[in-house]
């Protein structure tokens, strides 16, 4: 029966650990829910003890996933009961030696030294977002940090989970253009040069294909150092180009205006800028304020823009649904369904139901976008390999009819 180590805080506000035989983890964490406590890590004790030792390849900055375990453990500690002070001490002691311990260990002494949390958060902006600071502060002002900090853990979670779904399906399509690069390297730059020599020994006159074939064969065989460092040229070039805000701009622009791309970024953004607003605003954010926080988290530059006059028109007394219309960034639906929000008087609650829509539609588009681009890739791959063998059959059937 596997073991379970356990840290867990008690009815009155200590934490607790200890060591469990169990069958699985969710019996440990009824077993201590019946106890009275309240859970806050369960892990399985491996054969080989490595939670305690260094690691070799140590993480130097925090990591998406270790935040949202941060945000998730100190709403559990505060939901126990423990102050902030007290939650910090305990995840402090949880945590292993490296750049998250070392963090928790400056939020604590600078809460201890009379800061509340999202001030000592301020000293680490490369980890903690305006976002989420903004998420914070809001609940330390309205008394309700632990609800706060929970619906950061479950922001979190989303926008990890789709960033994962999203990066798993294209680590397919992925592997196959490297593979179908390799493969027309290795025909074109070493099986079609030595194929040449053959046929220049028959000094035969070859067909128009075949010449266009050995051609490319022949600069790949000679000159592929030149192709590679022309290949990373072009793309520092082109990422310094973007980085200019004109450029970019006109560039996101113009992604939007594409058929299928375009549609699928809109979405994108908008599941990324409903939530963030929905969030923010049902945490006690102001509207101008959330808004201006929200435009943070979106990437495309000409969006970004957009939503930066819906937050002058919310400045001059409008609505959102109006000025989120006339944008035209997003999908119709989100403006008629921000609308209706507006008039119900739950525009936080209509906003979180968007993201959900969007999310939704952004994971079944990229399912299917990837599903389909594997076999286009390889017929793509197919063919070409196709063309090069039928271009070098013809050369062989015009040696074959000259030598008759």
């Amino acid at each position: 029966m596997p073991r379970y180590r356990y840290k867990a805080a008690s009815a009155a506000g200590e934490v607790v650990g200890g060591q469990m035989d169990a069958p699985d983890r969710e019996v440990v964490v009824r077993l201590l829910q019946g106890q009275g406590h309240v859970p806050i890590r369960v892990d399985e004790v491996a054969g080989t003890a490595t939670g305690g030792g260094r690691r070799l390849f140590a993480p130097r900055r925090i990591r998406a996933a270790d935040l949202g375990m941060f945000t998730v453990e100190m709403s559990t500690l505060l939901g126990a009961g423990l102050a902030v002070d007290r939650a910090l001490e305990a995840l402090r002691d949880l945590a292993q030696p490296g750049p998250l311990r070392s963090l928790i260990e400056r939020l604590l002494t600078a809460v201890r030294s009379g800061q509340d949390l999202s001030a000592a958060m301020e000293a680490a902006p490369e980890t903690f977002s305006r976002f989420y600071r903004s998420i914070v502060r809001a609940g330390e002002a309205s008394g309700a940090l632990e609800p706060a900090l929970q619906g950061l853990a479950e922001f979190l979670e989303r926008a990890r989970a789709l960033r994962e779904a999203t990066s798993q399906a294209l680590v397919y399509p992925v592997i196959l253009v490297f593979v179908a690069i390799l493969c027309l390297a290795v025909i074109l730059g070493v099986v079609v040069p030595r194929v040449e020599v053959m046929f220049a020994d028959a000094r035969v006159e070859l067909p128009l294909a075949t010449q266009v074939v050995v051609a490319v064969g022949d600069v790949i065989e000679r000159w592929w150092w030149v192709i590679a460092l022309l290949g990373i040229a072009l793309w520092v070039g082109a990422r310094r180009l973007l980085a200019r805000e004109p450029v970019r701009l006109r560039f996101d622009e113009a992604v939007l205006r594409l058929p299928v791309i375009g549609d699928l970024v809109s979405k994108v953004e908008a599941a990324r800028f409903t939530r963030t607003l929905g969030t923010l605003l049902r945490n006690g954010v102001p509207l101008l304020t959330a808004i201006r926080i929200a435009k943070d988290v979106i990437g495309n530059l000409f969006v970004r823009a957009a939503v930066e006059g819906i937050a002058t028109s919310v400045r001059e007394g409008e609505g959102v649904a109006r000025p989120l219309a006339e944008a035209e960034v997003f999908p119709r639906l989100a403006a008629h369904l921000v609308e209706v929000g507006e008039r119900s008087g739950n525009l936080e609650g209509m906003l979180l139901r968007l993201a959900d829509i969007y999310d939704g539609e952004v994971e079944v588009a990229v399912r299917r976008a990837t599903s389909l681009l594997g076999p286009v890739l390889i017929l793509g791959l197919g063919v070409l390999i196709a063309g090069i063998i039928l271009s070098v059959l013809a050369a062989v059937l015009r040696v074959n009819e000259l030598a008759f």
